[in-house]
């Protein structure tokens, strides 16, 4: 019986790391992408190699078998004399250190200058005339431009390159390059080799420094086995976590349960954790750090809702608000929309629709049901009373039996929050849901089904790592319910 790779298809008595590496991949990329996959020799060869089949190991030597080989072999050494070769050899590659023993010179290269540079140039020529895959440039066109900036005509030994992100220019080698994966932990600022923690990290705890609060970095022991809290603010027990894009998703980050895992051992140690991944600081900063604020309780600016009028508003006049103020945007489409108006501004905002069939919503037949779907205020503002009053008005016009609404437990506080305020109880505890990355930004995994052409064999998340996207999950949503009957 032989193993058949899943790879290649070709039939072998031992798939080991050897053959492996004829792919591309390490044995851990190896099992990731193929857990079911063969790996080490057939049962066949194990049972030849093992046991007293085994060429070395199998029939054991008696002792006096044993004796004799062990003197045998010390008397060959004993007994053995170099030949005037070899010690015109060690002569000329070897001194002796003052206690006699032996120190190895090694031989000089004699490569000029000149000659490495004819070399390095043969090398580039060679990779542009040829781009086929597993070359150097290959691998920028592919990998590195999507976070870097860079010039094909640098030098082969010190390539020079511009980081999209931080917008700093830095120097790498290509065995450097090549050990990186061509991936943005070659920038020097946004993954300095002197520190553990990234730059935007940095940005995070700075910000939180600066809103009076006290911090303890990369904090261990609070959550047990499921590691170390990035940034901890231990007056008001609240953890915040910062996730990279390119480690925490495959294959970088195997672990799909790893943020949830988070998230559970820090509700267990009375901990509320914010988890928050790096495309939404790169690109929603300002989002970012009005929730942050709100959630460690520093005073913003205040409106109370009494002071506020309620209007209808329809979709194309929420999408902007939302886009400025929530993390998830206005992309979603929405059909019922309550808005809070002070002094003729729009200050607050909540949005409805049916129960999305995608979020595994089982209508009941006589009972109405609507999700809701968007909450948010102006960024930096506190209206207090805005979500009750917008609810209200929301219950008063439509008349539902009941309403839904998911919580992302990455911001959600899982002990007592907006939905518990407002007489939601939790009803279910989602599976955990994954997303789609470039490395940059997330995608929603709807977008990113299986094609009709796509072999039956291949999983979903290999035919798109294919093609550079990557899956990174979350840590799970909480579904909460209203029930209006009554109210």
């Amino acid at each position: 019986m032989t193993l058949k790779c899943p790879i290649c298809e070709r039939e072998m008595k031992k798939i080991d790391s050897q053959h492996i590496k004829k792919h591309g991949l390490t044995v851990d990329e190896y099992k990731a992408l193929y857990p079911d996959g063969p790996y080490g020799a057939s049962p066949e060869t194990k049972e030849k190699m093992s046991g007293e089949n085994h060429r070395l190991h199998g029939k054991k030597r008696s002792p006096e078998e044993c004796a004799a080989i062990s003197a045998g072999t010390k008397k060959m050494w004993e007994t053995y004399e170099p030949s005037e070769k070899q010690k015109e050899t060690w002569a000329k590659t070897c001194f002796r250190n003052k206690d006699g023993t032996s120190v190895n010179l090694g031989r000089k290269h004699t490569r000029s200058e000149e000659y490495k540079q004819k070399l390095s140039d043969a090398i580039l020529l060679s990779y542009r005339e040829n781009p086929r895959p597993n070359t150097h440039f290959w691998f920028l066109r592919n990998e590195m431009c999507k976070w870097a900036d860079y010039d094909e005509e640098c030098n082969h030994h010190k390539f020079e390159f511009t980081c999209k992100t931080c917008h700093t220019s830095n120097t790498s080698s290509l065995r450097n390059m090549h050990a990186h994966k061509y991936g943005q932990t070659l920038c020097k600022v946004c993954y300095p080799n002197e520190r553990t923690t990234s730059k935007a990290e940095n940005e995070i705890r700075d910000f939180v420094i600066s809103l009076g609060h006290i911090v303890q970095p990369n904090v261990k022991g609070l959550i047990g086995p499921a590691g170390e809290i990035d940034i901890y603010i231990p007056s008001l027990k609240i953890g915040i976590e910062f996730h990279g894009l390119y480690w925490h998703s495959f294959p970088q980050l195997v672990d799909t349960k790893r943020h949830r895992r988070k998230f559970e051992e820090a509700k267990k140690a009375g901990i509320r954790l914010i988890q928050i991944f790096s495309d939404e600081w790169a690109y929603k900063q300002d989002i970012v750090k009005s929730r942050i604020a709100q959630i460690l309780r520093n005073q913003l600016s205040k409106i109370y809702a009494r002071k506020c009028e309620v209007k209808v508003l329809r979709h194309s006049e929420v999408e902007q608000f939302l886009n400025e103020n929530h993390l998830q945007g206005g992309g979603a489409r929405t059909n019922k929309n309550y808005g809070l108006f002070y002094e003729g501004e729009l200050v607050s905002l909540m949005t409805f629709t049916t129960p999305r069939k995608a979020m595994n919503h089982k209508a009941v037949e006589g009972v109405k049901t609507l999700e809701l779907l968007r909450f948010a205020n102006k960024r930096d503002v506190n209206v207090v009373g805005a979500a009750s009053k917008l609810l209200a008005a929301c219950v008063k016009n439509e008349k539902p039996d009941t309403i839904q609404s998911w919580a992302d437990l990455r911001w959600v506080n899982p002990e007592k929050n907006l939905y518990t305020v407002l007489g939601f109880t939790l009803k279910s505890d989602s599976v955990i849901g994954y997303f789609y990355t470039d490395y940059n930004l997330r995608y929603h995994r709807y977008g990113f089904r299986k094609p009709s052409d796509c072999p039956k064999d291949v999983r979903e998340g290999e035919y798109w790592a294919e093609k550079g996207f990557y899956q990174v999950y979350d840590a799970g949503q909480y579904l909460y319910e209203l029930d209006c009957r009554g109210m």
